[in-house]
Order: structure tokens, then sequence, then C-alpha cells
């Protein structure tokens, strides 16, 4: 009877996912706001932007912007299908199945996602900040395969130690990822100095672009967040305090 109702409960999340893509896809490609034309996904055109500025308002929407929101209404539809589909990978590798056939499955799932994503792609652009369909698909395959990967080295081969920092985020995901936002957030408002640049500029600007071109200065700047915010949880980590849901 378990096993019955575990099935009918993936099939139920499997098709779920695919009504969201596609009807999202739809919503995009068929469906025109007031004033717009059908299939536009400029900033200005696209209909979630158009449903965003309608509901939410400018003050209430990404302020880079303000003609959408990367996290707004109608995107919540396929971003609901990205979960549903890691939940389709948890059930996969929770159902019992060897290890590395759990794995060459979970790969095996990742590259169709990934191909099939990439290919719808080439008629409804692969766009993070609209969250089309076919990147949810994409990434969720990409994700996939990552995460074969993963399963692979650690199940199958039994090669652990190296997984031990991810493990650390994982444990604390909530915390760190509180924490971490209210940080980001402290670094684009407060600034040095009366009238001075921001902290987050400053720090970039003295600690990194001097010994390093745009890129890998930027890059070095995240990797230093992050190696900073993994030192704090490392230390909170052996407290034994856990905070979960």
């Amino acid at each position: 009877v378990l096993a019955t109702r575990g099935a009918r409960g993936w099939r139920g999340q499997a098709r779920a996912a695919g009504a969201l893509l596609v009807g999202y896809w739809l919503l995009m490609t068929r469906g025109a706001a007031p004033g717009l034309v059908a299939g536009d996904l400029s900033p200005a055109g696209n209909l979630a932007g158009y449903v965003d500025r309608l509901v939410l308002g400018p003050r209430h929407m990404w302020q880079v912007s303000k003609l959408y929101d990367p996290e707004g209404i109608l995107s919540t539809l396929p971003a609901t299908a990205t979960t549903l589909l890691g939940v389709l990978g948890g059930h996969w590798l929770r159902a019992g199945r060897p290890a590395a056939r759990a794995a060459a499955g979970l790969a095996a799932g990742g590259l169709v996602a990934a191909g099939l994503g990439w290919l719808w792609g080439l008629s409804f652009p692969v766009n993070k900040s609209l969250w089309t369909s076919s990147y949810a698909l994409l990434m969720a395959g990409l994700a996939a395969l990552a995460l074969a990967v993963c399963s692979w080295l650690t199940e199958v081969r039994g090669r652990r130690a190296w997984a031990a920092p991810f493990a650390l985020f994982g444990v604390h995901a909530l915390l760190l990822f509180f924490l971490s936002s209210l940080m980001a957030k402290l670094l684009l408002i407060v600034r040095v100095g009366a009238g001075g640049p921001r902290l987050h500029a400053w720090l970039y600007e003295h600690a990194f672009a001097p010994w390093a071109a745009p890129a890998p200065a930027s890059l070095a700047y995240a990797l230093g967040y992050l190696l900073l915010w993994w030192a704090l949880i490392r230390v909170l980590d052996r407290t034994g305090l856990r905070l979960r849901l």
C-alpha cells in the first residue's frame, strides 16, 4: 500500500511540474497584457513583468529594474516546478536502489532534462530573471548531474572527506541563509564615512581590485565571503547548536 501511494505521489508531482512548465510557457508566449505583444520577453514587455507591476507596484519590486521582479508572481509557477523536480530526484535516491544504479539513473535523468531544456531554449530562451521553463528544466538537469557525481563519489566510491565542508553548510542552511543575506544587505546600506562609498564597494576596491583584474577580483571577493561564513558556521557547529523548522 505504501509503495502504491509513493508511486502515485511521484507521478502526480511529475505531472504537476510538467503542467507548471508548459502552462508558464503558454502564458509567456501566447498571452499578452493590454497594449503589449504576445511573446515579448523584454523587461518592459513580458507578461510576468506586467503582472508584477499591476499587483506589486514599483515600490515592492526589484529596485534595480522596477519593470519586473525576478522573484515575481507568475515566475513562481516554474520556480515551484523546479522544487518539484528536486523532489522527484529525492524520490529516486530514497527508493532503496543500489547506490551505483541510483547514481546512474540520476545522471541519465539529468542528461535528458538538460537536453530538453537546451532544446526548449531555442524557442523559449533560457532566462534566469524570467525563470523561463527552459531555464528551470536545464538547471534541474545540470543539478541532477552534479548530484549524481556527488552520490557516486560518496556512496559508491566511499570518498566522503571532501564533502565535509558542504555538509556543514547543509546542516546550518537556514541560519546561514538568514545571516548571510542580512550581512549582504548591510554591506549595501552602510557607507564608509559621510557620503562615502558603500561598504561593499569599499571592501572590493581596497581588498581585491588593487591586485587583480575585475573578473578574478570579483570571484575572489565572492570566495572570501563564502570562506568567512564557512569559518563562522564551523565555530557555531562546535557549540552543538542546530536551528531547524
